[in-house]
């Protein structure tokens, strides 16, 4: 358990934040046709919010932020609070609807993982972007039908098992080195299924004999494991029956097309590719879902920032068609846009709603959403602590006086050894009485609450330094591949032999 985790459960055990919570359940409880507002919610005091509802109800939800990085600083603020366990982050895929590229198979296996974790019926905290959202993405059974489990001591004809990993998006390569990659050397397997390592499956005949994951570095062995689910990398399933599902389509549009246009999609089709943007054709392969479709009846959706949630639906619905336009330079004939991205309204059909903003101007019209102006229904009055700059007697002052007046008081540090550091500065202030010690615990901003008593304060804004977020999501892997590279000592992949 984090350092946060322990202290949210001080939080709510001493009841500073039942009438927050309170007020969060009572929105739900409002017709749904209605967008209650919950405003004044600065710095990381909406994710504590979340979180303290979160482990009060134990209800499944979903937020929804403007863009993508705000996605993941939120996804960050809420797993500080609660744990990852508890946590559901799926990243937006980095390419818009008909770009010509398909997107990054990392980050697609992360959002299919994601939504398998929300499959497994888990109380959970979902994450994405406004686009991530929007998305038409693979239906849940047809997700659930795609995995392929592979056990130690079962049977598997190698040649049909490497098919079925390029039917649901993996590549084949020569060396594995991201999420996304199957290769075969003589009786091994090695792929990279979503996840933090490839696994190494070694064969005698058709039979596994040993299964381990190994890091993609040094090629060395992390342990054996009796089994995995392998998950789809591609919204795409690229099997037999969605081949012909899109040859028929195609058919059936011989009049839209030139002969030539024809058996070059024809051919794109049969070649079972995931790759040159064959995604935007996604709706002729094989009928498409929401995420809506995978959460519950009545799921509560949080709306990050109306405003720039606006803004940004704005953007988009101007983008799509515009990248559909220029797609039509290389392929005539393609899917409507909303086809293959829905509109907010139509993802969030029959979803709890309720939106959230640190400032609010009433009546003003750029914060309408969904066709509809967010109603106020509760003030938080939260603020940013405002103390920066690097002052440490000011800083000492400022949390005797909130351990004076009974304010539950955090100093949180990016790690340890800052915390360290900041607390030896902090005994060398003259005259300080303050009780308080940094302790490490990543949260994005901090924030005062005086209706719950809480104070909260970070390292990197009051020396004003770079955040860095709490771990790398989503990278590439630097694997030598160069023999003239190579160093003595160095862990490499024979073709044939294995390690």
């Amino acid at each position: 358990m984090s350092i946060l985790n322990g202290l949210l459960g001080r939080i709510i055990s001493s009841e500073t934040l039942v009438e927050g919570v309170a007020s969060v359940e009572s929105a739900l409880k409002l017709p749904e046709n209605e967008i209650p507002l919950l405003h004044g919610l600065y710095g990381s005091s909406f994710s504590l919010l979340i979180a303290a509802w979160f482990s009060k109800h134990n209800k499944t939800a979903l937020i929804v932020t403007a863009d993508r990085e705000s996605a993941i600083t939120l996804a960050d603020d809420l797993e500080s609070w609660l744990g990852r366990d508890s946590i559901v982050y799926l990243p937006q895929q980095e390419v818009v609807a008909f770009d010509r590229n398909s997107p990054d198979a990392e980050l697609v296996g992360a959002y299919l993982d994601g939504l398998h974790r929300i499959m497994s019926n888990e109380k959970l905290l979902v994450v994405t972007s406004l686009y991530g959202f929007r998305q038409r993405i693979i239906e849940p059974q047809r997700l659930k039908n795609s995995i392929l489990t592979i056990a130690k001591d079962s049977r598997y004809d190698r040649d049909k098992l490497c098919e079925q990993l390029s039917i649901i998006g993996y590549s084949p390569v020569s060396m594995v080195t991201r999420t996304g990659e199957y290769a075969r050397r003589g009786g091994l397997i090695d792929l990279f299924p979503p996840g933090e390592n490839p696994v190494r499956i070694e064969f005698f005949d058709d039979e596994v004999l040993s299964m381990r994951k190994f890091n993609v570095e040094s090629q060395r062995s992390l342990g054996k494991i009796d089994s995995i689910d392998v998950l789809p990398v591609s919204h795409m399933i690229l099997d037999d029956d969605a081949v012909a599902n899109a040859l028929l389509r195609l058919e059936d549009s011989r009049d839209e097309l030139s002969h030539g246009d024809i058996v070059d999609l024809e051919a794109r089709f049969e070649e079972r590719i995931h790759s040159a943007g064959l995604e935007a054709f996604m709706p002729w392969f094989a009928t498409t879902a929401t995420l809506n479709n995978y959460l519950p009846d009545s799921t509560p959706l949080f709306w990050r920032d109306p405003v720039q949630l606006s803004q940004q639906n704005n953007s988009l619905d101007d983008e799509i068609p515009r990248m559909r336009t220029a797609r039509r330079n290389y392929d005539p004939l393609l899917p409507q846009p909303e086809k293959v991205v829905a509109s907010a309204k139509d993802a969030s059909a029959g979803m709890h709603h309720i939106a959230v903003a640190e400032s609010w101007i009433t009546g003003d019209k750029a914060g309408k959403w969904l066709g509809k102006t967010p109603q106020p229904f509760a003030a938080y009055e939260t603020k940013t602590p405002g103390i920066i700059g690097g002052d440490t007697e000011k800083l000492v002052t400022e949390l005797s006086k909130f351990e004076q007046t009974g304010y539950q008081t955090m100093l949180l540090c990016d790690n340890q050894g800052q915390a360290d550091r900041l607390a030896e500065l902090l005994l060398e202030t003259p005259g300080n009485t303050a009780a308080t010690l940094p302790v490490p615990g990543q949260i994005s901003g901090g924030f005062i609450w005086p209706g719950a008593q809480i104070a909260c304060i970070t390292d990197h804004e009051f020396f004003e330094r770079y955040h860095r977020p709490a771990r790398t999501r989503f990278h590439g892997t630097a694997v030598v591949k160069e023999s003239g590279t190579l160093k003595p000592g160095e862990y490499v992949v024979h073709i044939d032999y294995g390690v």
